[in-house]
């Protein structure tokens, strides 16, 4: 496996810039990876999890077995960048929950600017629209639509619902453009675990992370395969995806509106983040080996 000549510290700071963004509803992680030039060793090391890793764990007859089977993850690479995210994660908790609570509309206005920069974003990627392009736009629209309105009634916070948030969740951690965020405020799910991350119940974070584990095993392969497939008919679905998931920010800013001018430059500075880090990513857009250009 060819590795990048980042050292652990560097490592580290952008696993702390993949998680603050990981955590922030329309911002992806994935971006922040591309940008800081550890996306593709990201791909690289995970797909050797699969492919290689796994496998050997079902064959161990010996304590070499073992070594040898450990020697094929990249350790250097996923203990800095975990830690990383881990703890970006968790300082980033306390401040969103924050404005959650004291600043209801713009901190939503700010996911909304968000949110609505990414699909801008996604939308100028595409390569014309044809009509299978326009049906696979209008099918993750509606599905957003039916998820986000009636996910209050239908979906609770069991570990059952916990375990299959982080399922898709990280599908979409992992993917430059959407937000694993997203898909969890999405389901209703964002602020709850938002709340058990910051008063570390270990209990929920264990579940969630459980199921992001099969969902990586399990999906991750296959999205990506999509991805490379059906590149304009997903890119189409993610837009549609988005766009209906506007509903989710759209009602909370609408319940808890008080200051309009404020809620409106909080909406405006997120589509304009989202803007600078497209330009980030197309300035520093790193080369496949997982090196900056």
């Amino acid at each position: 496996m060819k590795k990048s000549k980042d050292g652990s510290i560097r490592i580290f700071l952008k696993g702390v810039v993949m998680g603050m963004a990981d955590i922030i509803p329309g911002v992806s992680g994935g971006t922040m990876a591309l940008i800081t030039g550890i996306y593709f060793r990201i791909i690289e090391a995970l797909s050797s999890l699969t492919e290689d890793f796994f496998p050997r764990l079902t064959k161990l007859r010996s304590i070499n077995d073992i070594v040898e089977a450990f020697r094929s993850v990249d350790l250097q690479l996923f203990i800095p960048l975990c830690f990383g995210i881990g703890i970006a994660m968790l300082a980033m908790s306390s401040f969103i929950r924050f404005f959650l609570e004291h600043y209801t509309a713009p901190t939503f206005a700010l996911f909304f600017g968000l949110i609505l920069g990414s699909a801008i974003i996604l939308l100028k990627e595409m390569n014309g629209f044809r009509l299978h392009h326009i049906i696979m736009l209008l099918l993750g629209l509606c599905s957003a639509l039916v998820v986000s309105s009636s996910t209050t009634a239908k979906l609770g916070h069991n570990y059952l619902i916990v375990l299959f948030s982080g399922m898709v969740a990280i599908c979409a951690m992992i993917l430059p453009g959407i937000s694993g965020a997203f898909i969890l405020l999405l389901l209703n799910q964002y602020e709850y675990l938002l709340t058990a991350l910051n008063n570390f119940r270990m209990l929920v974070i264990l579940v969630f992370l459980t199921g992001a584990a099969i969902g990586l095993l399990l999906f991750s392969r296959v999205l990506r395969c999509l991805l490379h497939r059906f590149r304009q008919a997903m890119l189409a679905f993610l837009i549609g995806l988005m766009l209906g998931g506007l509903y989710v920010p759209v009602t909370r800013i609408a319940e808890n509106i008080q200051n309009i001018t404020l809620t409106v430059i909080s909406g405006l500075f997120g589509t304009g983040l989202v803007f600078l880090v497209k330009a980030l990513r197309d300035w520093r857009l790193p080369n496949k080996d997982g090196t900056d250009s």
